[in-house]
């Protein structure tokens, strides 16, 4: 798992790595960036979030939740 700064606009996909307060929406560790999350941070002003990505031979940990 690679962690690192990303551009907001490019996170889509990512595990968000840091909870953040943005606007009246509170976003928590964990989650698979979406649209919709994209979009919150945006427009808090956000330019950049720190996120997870998987490399080829990690696990999928929310996968297997599913």
């Amino acid at each position: 798992m690679i962690f690192a700064r990303a551009l907001v606009k490019d996170a889509k996909g990512a595990v968000f790595a840091r909870s953040d307060a943005c606007l009246k929406t509170r976003l928590r560790k964990g989650i698979v960036l979406e649209q919709s999350h994209i979009n919150i941070l945006l427009e808090a002003g956000q330019k950049t979030v720190s996120v997870a990505r998987l490399e080829p031979n990690d696990i999928d940990e929310i996968k297997l939740l599913d």
